[in-house]
């Protein structure tokens, strides 16, 4: 799925508390990485029933 305007409008409303450091393959925090789960605040049609939308931000 590509990101679209829907996707973009509902991580601009994603409180900034939402947003943890994302993990390492072996567990250690990736510094400047975070994740957040999207998956209640984007409701664009087609998607999967079931499908969770995790996204990533890198600053």
């Amino acid at each position: 799925m590509k990101i679209a305007p829907e996707d973009e409008s509902a991580v601009a409303r994603l409180p900034e508390s939402t947003w943890e450091t994302s993990l390492k393959q072996d567990g250690d925090l990736q510094t400047g990485y975070q994740v957040a789960e999207l998956t209640y605040l984007n409701t664009r049609d087609g998607r999967p029933q079931g499908m969770r939308l995790i996204v990533r931000r890198v600053r």
